[in-house]
């Protein structure tokens, strides 16, 4: 730890020319938004590890370890994708925070693109679960399926939230976030002690993905009204990959009920390549085509579109 934040200080000299000096000159303004960070990670901390604590209390150790593995893999999107692009483009927000219309812009671009590439990725989690527990984790871990499967529709969930954290610290306001995993906290606390009571581990992922079906309407409903943005524009940007990653769970799940289940291949290796193959086709098929039909509007494909013509012709001209 203390090497990697060595490391990231030098290249922060080397790759910027800001040099900073000792001064007190805006420690009250770095203080004022600095605390707001402070009670934010701390937030964070009872919000993950506080359904730890609570399902550790209620349903043990096996219990504990079955969700926190269901947890780490249903996730993955969110921690390997949305996280890394939050941190990336919030200078970038930081610098548009005083011009509301290319704030927005901004904001429905990164939505557009977090949309198509995390939603597929969740439901494809969704989708291949079963083979994919049997052949990275073992028939062990079997009681994590439905773990997994509910966990991954909250990792969905997840992802959207994504964007939003960025937005308003570029705008000055940390302590909307704070409110937001308030809200998290005061509904996923009550309905896990609930839910566990009555159903076990398996009410655990049900009351975080109810915690999240709360917050997350009362996130967007803030966002819009600091954006003065139209839900309609929301709906626009990721409408396509949501109605994507549902036909791609669709003919997938049907392709491993009627198809590699009756052959043996619902629990193996073969199985698991031939889902993944199929769900990634059908998902850029059907992805692709309603963008077509929505006579190719900008977005999320026509921005991946013309990145790959730029690399592509970047590297033809050298």
């Amino acid at each position: 730890m203390l090497a990697g934040r060595l490391t990231a200080t030098i290249l922060s000299y080397t790759m910027h020319p800001y040099r900073p000096r000792l001064s007190l000159e805006a420690a009250g303004e770095l203080f004022h938004f600095s605390k707001w960070l402070l009670f934010n990670n701390i937030l964070i901390f009872f919000n993950n590890r506080g359904v730890d604590f609570v399902i550790g209390k209620v349903g043990g150790p096996q219990a504990l370890g079955l969700y926190s593995v269901a947890y780490e893999i249903s996730n993955l999107p969110t921690t390997e994708l949305v996280f890394p692009i939050s941190r990336a483009v919030f200078p970038g927000y930081a610098k548009l925070a005083g011009d509301l219309p290319k704030l927005r812009a901004a904001f429905i671009d990164v939505l557009s693109l977090i949309a198509l590439v995390t939603v597929p990725a969740g439901a494809g989690i969704w989708l291949i679960v079963e083979p994919m527990v049997y052949v990275v984790l073992g028939a062990k871990w079997v009681e994590a399926i439905s773990l997994i499967q509910v966990l991954a529709v909250y990792g969905v969930i997840r992802t959207l939230h994504g964007p939003t954290g960025s937005v308003y610290l570029a705008l000055g306001k940390p302590r909307v976030i704070s409110f937001l995993h308030l809200v998290h906290m005061a509904v996923a606390v009550p309905l896990l002690i609930l839910f566990m009571g009555r159903y076990g581990i398996v009410g655990a992922p049900w009351a975080i993905l109810g915690a999240a079906c709360v917050s997350m309407p009362v996130n967007y409903a803030k966002a819009l009204h600091e954006l003065a943005l139209p839900l309609a524009t929301v709906v626009e940007a990721v409408w396509r990959p949501l109605t994507a990653a549902a036909a791609m769970l669709f003919v997938g799940s049907w392709i491993h009920s009627r198809g590699l289940t009756p052959m043996g291949l619902g629990q193996n290796l073969g199985g698991l390549l031939i889902l993944i193959t199929a769900g990634a086709l059908i998902y850029l098929a059907t992805v692709i085509a309603l963008w077509r039909l929505a006579r190719c509007p900008r977005g999320a494909e026509s921005i991946v579109l013309e990145l790959a013509k730029s690399r592509l012709s970047g590297s033809a001209s050298r």
